[in-house]
């Protein structure tokens, strides 16, 4: 069984909740492709087990790409 443990930081960036700031740390390596790749997710930054990400339009495909 394959277990994964996120740490997921969201800050608001506006008023409307349209955009949001994420910072996700991974225990083992990350989905980068996966998230760089899902609707909404701009601006996918890497720092070893840490991905920075702009999410617009709904957190939903970047929670499914995770």
């Amino acid at each position: 069984m394959l277990r994964r443990r996120v740490l997921l930081r969201v800050t608001l960036l506006s008023e409307d909740l349209a955009s949001w700031r994420v910072e996700i740390s991974f225990v083992r390596t990350p989905p980068a492709q996966q998230i760089g790749r899902a609707s909404g997710v701009s601006e996918v930054q890497v720092d070893g087990p840490i991905r920075r990400c702009l999410v617009s339009r709904g957190l939903q495909a970047f929670l499914r790409a995770m």
